[in-house]
């Protein structure tokens, strides 16, 4: 449905003491290609997270299925963290079809 956040709260800290010392690139999919703009499930995303600095940055994912689309609508298109992902718009079935998900790739550095 519209502003479910699948029942888990994103994070913007990682497992296991990993602490990102750069920013990443993002970008988000699901697992069922009715989540997509032809299909009846979510089209789009709302992704509420931190930048550079750790401003407060929002961005939204336009859904392609099972193809990964990049995370936009930011100021500088990286990512410290996530904070919280929502399905923002949908199709005829009002919800999302697939499990919908986010990819942060981080560069690590030593």
């Amino acid at each position: 449905m519209i502003g479910d956040t699948f029942g888990v709260s994103a994070s913007s800290y990682a497992i296991g003491g990993f602490v990102p010392r750069a920013t990443a690139t993002a970008s988000g999919a699901s697992t069922n290609a009715a989540d997509a703009p032809a299909g009846v499930g979510a089209l789009t995303v709302k992704v509420t997270g931190v930048g550079a600095n750790y401003a407060e940055q929002y961005g939204t994912v336009t859904l392609s299925g099972v193809t990964g689309q990049a995370l936009g609508a930011t100021a500088t298109g990286t990512w410290m963290g996530i904070n919280k992902v929502a399905i923002n718009t949908c199709g005829a079935s009002g919800k999302n079809v697939g499990a919908v998900f986010l990819l942060l790739v981080f560069l690590l550095l030593n």
